[in-house]
């Protein structure tokens, strides 16, 4: 069975798009492979924003281009009419679905895995999924969003994208074939409650991997401690900037520094505590799209998401750089964080408790090391390309 990765309307990616950057690294992964067990396609309406990336750089042959007619058909003079509005989606995706069904039928994919969706693209989905059952191909969500049994059925509109005002019509009207996960705590949700009305089989995998190159030379790094991802609720930035004032109060002469990396709906919010706490000597705050170069100069890498941490493609990153890793205890952060071996687990939920493991590893500093290539050692015999390729295969096989 052919299987075709399908990401429709592409934002820029920097500082982001931790999904779309994985599975254009896993497209490259499986197709270099000497036999492939089938053909992996990737289907998009806009490669531009992985390329600027370096992202799919190879296998052309197998990067399909389609017609999004999202915004097309007078969009700008719908948008706020809603009744007009959704009669005229349906006509937007009638047109882009007989696009897209020309790269499929040319290609002979029959599957077509999400792995991100919106409710933007109900439309679309719900016209493949009408399709007779001859040319209907089997529809799959690979779920990413790692908050969605936290807020599926909050009203509040700053959850509106992990909610049901997202997923609803997809999990209630579409039949999904599968579901692919990274949380075993979605997959219990899901179950549960009982919100996928197709009933689907869910599979949650065991490993990931990174396409960053491993860099175990530790002769020319810096004494930098290093946050890197969206500044949003779910990444908490204000929880490792609290932890660093800490640092600086109970140890001020330490020496080493601290750098934030990302954007994001709070990152106003990062920069005001730290202006109005006087910390701007202490904290850089900057973006870039290439955090790996920052990764293979730093020792140290923090996660303070409160949610999940597995399988962070930015804590990937870190360990393949050979960083000490500490991150809160939440979800499955055990798949990539071995407490004591290749980093730290915090044993409470605060600030204080990130604050005393800093001061502990900036007071024993030849521990970094040997820690940063324990993260290296995991991904090569565990989150390594290989063992995530076995898997998925194994799930696609199992597809009815």
């Amino acid at each position: 069975m052919n299987v075709g990765i399908l990401l429709v309307g592409m934002a820029g990616l920097d500082g982001a798009g931790g999904a779309e950057r994985f599975y254009a690294d896993l497209f490259d992964a499986y197709n270099s492979q000497p036999a492939p067990k089938r053909k992996l396609f990737f289907i998009s309406d806009d490669f531009k924003p992985l390329k600027e990336l370096g992202r799919l750089s190879s296998f052309s042959n197998k990067q399909l281009i389609f017609k999004s007619y999202r915004y097309s058909f007078f969009y700008s003079f719908t948008k706020n009419r809603p009744r007009i509005d959704h009669q005229m989606n349906f006509v937007r995706a009638f047109f882009t679905r007989m696009s897209l069904l020309k790269q499929l039928r040319k290609h002979n994919i029959k599957a077509i895995q999400m792995p991100v969706y919106i409710d933007l693209d109900f439309y679309l989905v719900k016209l493949l999924d009408i399709l007779p059952k001859s040319k209907r191909p089997k529809l799959i969500l690979n779920l990413t969003n790692a908050t969605v049994q936290n807020h599926y059925f909050d009203g509040n509109p700053s959850f509106a994208y992990h909610s049901k005002l997202n997923y609803g019509r997809l999990f209630e009207q579409i039949k999904l074939d599968a579901v692919l996960t990274w949380y075993k705590a979605f997959k219990e949700f899901a179950l549960k409650e009982k919100v996928i009305k197709s009933n689907p089989p869910i599979y949650c995998v065991n490993t990931r991997f990174t396409s960053t190159a491993f860099f175990e030379d530790f002769s020319n790094r810096d004494n930098k401690v290093i946050f890197s991802g969206r500044f949003s609720q779910y990444k908490d930035p204000l929880f490792f900037i609290k932890a660093v004032e800490l640092v600086y109060k109970l140890m001020p002469n330490h020496g080493w520094k601290f750098e934030m990396y990302g954007k994001g709906p709070l990152e106003g919010e990062a920069r005001e505590y730290i202006a109005e706490h006087h910390l701007e000597s202490l904290i850089l705050l900057s973006h870039t799209p290439d955090v790996p170069s920052i990764l293979r100069r730093s020792k140290v890498y923090v996660s303070t998401q409160n949610v999940e941490n597995f399988p962070s493609l930015a804590m990937a990153e870190a360990m393949a750089c050979c960083n000490l890793i500490i991150a809160r205890n939440v979800g499955q952060t055990n798949y990539y964080v071995k407490d004591n071996v290749n980093g730290y687990i915090l044993e409470q939920d605060t600030p204080e408790n990130l604050a005393e493991i800093l001061i502990k590893i900036i007071q024993d500093p030849l521990r970094i090391e040997q820690m940063g290539k324990e993260s290296i050692k995991l991904l090569k015999e565990v989150h390594n390309p290989q063992n995530f390729i076995k898997e998925i295969d194994e799930f696609w096989d199992s597809i009815k």
